[in-house]
């Protein structure tokens, strides 16, 4: 049986007035920019992310890409690419970063944009999905299996493929609003409730009893003895 994880709450509560400006401005955002919340890791793919901005940039030149988690070592791909294209104005990169800021920066995004070569599951997709900003990731297949259609694909091997598809997103307004549409039906997948009642379930077919039919009766049966 395969049970998602769930989405931390910082993606779900509401947010007071002032706190995504707030952030934005410490964090001194632009209005255009892409982001992609990764480690630096082999797998994660950031060199060919960055060929293919070094492409965007020069039908966008004030598009930026921002980049958070661990900073790249001086040997890195990603850092050699960036220095090669002269991109150090255009890419920022803001290192570890709280839940918080991490959902403000991906709520003001233009796209999140997730290359990986393979993931687990890829948390950052669930979490765009539910803020509604649009996603283009790898045709991996967790990936798809989290995004569904509410997500646009690339090969993640291919520069060229990555820009078409953040092109799309960033042009074609019709497009981009039935992608937000779609992930607005998609994004109750990853609520609690639904997780909780089919791992519940789990449990109960195993200790041989009949599955429950709605999250609300699980307190019935989690709640302490008298």
């Amino acid at each position: 049986v395969t049970i998602w994880p769930i989405p931390s709450s910082h993606v779900w509560i509401d947010l007071l007035e002032g706190v995504r400006a707030k952030i934005r401005k410490k964090c001194a955002l632009v209005d255009d920019y892409i982001f992609y919340p990764a480690h630096a890791w082999p797998h994660k793919n950031h060199e060919t992310l960055v060929d293919g901005f070094a492409l965007l940039c020069k039908h966008f030149p004030d598009l930026k890409l921002v980049l958070t988690g661990g900073n790249f070592a001086s040997d890195h791909p990603a850092r050699r690419k960036i220095a090669k294209n002269g991109l150090q104005e255009s890419v920022m990169h803001l290192g570890y970063r709280s839940p918080l800021e991490i959902r403000c920066i991906l709520e003001g995004a233009k796209a999140l944009v997730y290359p990986s070569r393979f993931e687990g599951f890829g948390l950052p997709v669930a979490e765009a999905v539910i803020r509604g900003t649009p996603v283009v990731c790898s045709d991996i297949d967790p990936l798809k299996e989290v995004g569904g259609d509410a997500v646009s694909t690339f090969d993640p091997e291919d520069s060229g493929s990555i820009v078409r598809a953040v092109e799309k997103v960033l042009l074609d307004a019709q497009f981009r609003d039935s992608q937000l549409n779609k992930a607005q039906n998609r994004k109750s997948l990853f609520s609690a409730g639904p997780n909780a009642l089919k791992t519940f379930n789990l449990y109960r077919e195993l200790g041989g009893q009949k599955p429950i039919e709605e999250a609300r009766t699980c307190l019935l049966y989690t709640s302490p003895s008298p």
